[in-house]
Formats: C-alpha cells, structure tokens, sequence
C-alpha cells in the first residue's frame, strides 16, 4: 500500500527543510501532489517548479472557485477528486518535522491493523498529519472549509470520526512515536514569515528561530528572495537556542553547511 501525499504550498513561501527530505520520503508514497496557491510577494514559483527535490513532485493549480469559496477546500478537493488515485492518502503540512524513515516505517507498519492515523494536538485532529483511506473520506462531505470556531479540516475530520470506528483509529504516540523526537509540529510557521513582515510577535519564537536559522544551512539550493528574508529575520530577531531539540530534526555535522 502507497498512498498518496497531498499538500500546499503559496506561491511565496519555501519550506527548505520538508523539501530536502522529500526525495528520501517518495519510495513511501505513490505520487506526491502538491497545490500551488495564491500567496504574497514576492513570488518563488519559478523557484518552487523547477527545484531538482521537487522533480517528482505534481504541482497542481487549485480552480479559482467565485471568490467565496475556501481557498483550501478548493485546493484540496481538487487534488482529492482529479488527481489523486490511491486507495489511501496522507494529508501532510511541511511544517510537520519527521527525525528519518523510522517514522514511516511505523505508520506503515501500522496501517495494517488501523484505518485511519491521526495527530492530535492537545484534543484537536491535526490536518498537519493523517493517513486515511479514501473509501472513507468519500463517505465524508469531503469539506475541508474553516467553519470558526473551527479551523480547516475541522468539519472533515468531525465527519470522519463518524465513519471510521473509535477502534481502527490510533494516534502517532500510540504507535511506538515520540512527540518531539520522533515528529514535531511547529504550528505557525507559515505565518511567521508573514508577521515579520508586519512587525508583529512571532508564535513560538524559541522554537521558530531555531528553524529558520538551521534552514539556511541545509546543502541544497536556495530561493534568492526566500534566503534574504531568512537572514533578515536572523539579524533582527537573532537564531534562538541552537542546540534545542530542534536540531536534531534537521542533518548534523559534514552535511550541514557552515
């Protein structure tokens, strides 16, 4: 069983270290679809398509939809519906850091016995992971809308507990994973880049520093504007505590550049 792993991306952002580890990741999943949304400037598109990590990867542009419509339903719906053709799919968000391929090798190992693997965070179902199969998100509305006071994928999820029985669902803690060694969700990473801009406090700064600081010294290519707002955040906010547990998410030693 290969699922299919499906994602988004805007237009504005690269997240370097997700995109370095994918090449090691696609022997586990069937195709890798990815959405190209709408986002801010300036825009690495060009960046983003042509990068070798990506090679692989299906980018797909989500419909326009008449303005109203959620962006990421629109996107994920349409990846689901027209593209998509395995039996099961992982809903993954790059911000959902995996030490190495012992993390796969578990869920797998997993979804023999289980229907659906999830994370939680505190008692919501995270969309930043879960691996569902896809006979039962058609039983679902297939809505992946934020409805305040839910949060995208809140209403999907709600759905979803309806069709797959309390005992052929597990969480990752539940499967032999360690929350902050084995995974981590760094929440807020998107927007991070975005407050900067705007001069408003970062989520998470201890953790969110340490990323960014770290993502600049992978050995892989860089977008040009993607790599001058990481210095920048870097010179204004400084790099955090880089020995954290952050760290060990991303390569050590000879492969990480000076």
């Amino acid at each position: 069983m290969k699922p299919d792993l499906i994602s988004s991306n805007p237009r504005h952002l690269d997240y370097p270290l997700f995109r370095l580890r994918l090449p090691e990741w696609e022997q586990y999943f069937n195709k890798v679809y990815i959405a190209l949304t709408e986002g801010l400037e300036p825009d690495i598109s060009s960046f983003l398509l042509n990068c070798p990590e990506y090679k692989n990867v299906k980018w797909v542009r989500p419909p326009k939809g008449d303005g109203r419509e959620d962006w990421r339903n629109l996107a994920v719906r349409d990846m689901l519906l027209n593209f998509s053709i395995s039996s099961y799919v992982i809903f993954f968000e790059q911000d959902f850091l995996v030490k190495d391929n012992s993390f796969w090798d578990k869920v797998f190992k997993a979804i023999e016995f289980y229907d659906l693997i999830i994370y939680k965070e505190v008692d919501r179902i995270h969309p930043s992971f879960a691996l569902v199969r896809k006979q039962d998100i058609m039983q679902t509305r297939i809505d992946f809308s934020a409805y305040p006071p839910y949060d995208h994928f809140g209403r999907f999820f709600e759905d979803l507990t309806l069709v797959v029985p309390k005992h052929a669902t597990i969480e990752l803690k539940e499967i032999g994973l360690v929350e902050g060694k084995d995974y981590y969700h760094m929440a807020g990473l998107s927007n991070n880049y975005w407050v900067h801009q705007l001069k408003q406090p970062f989520f998470r700064p201890e953790i969110f520093l340490v990323y960014n600081y770290y993502c600049q010294r992978l050995p892989i290519q860089q977008s040009p504007q993607f790599m001058s707002l990481m210095k920048e955040i870097e010179e204004e906010h400084g790099k955090g505590d880089i020995d954290s547990f952050i760290k060990d998410f991303f390569p050590m030693g000879e492969q990480l550049m000076a």
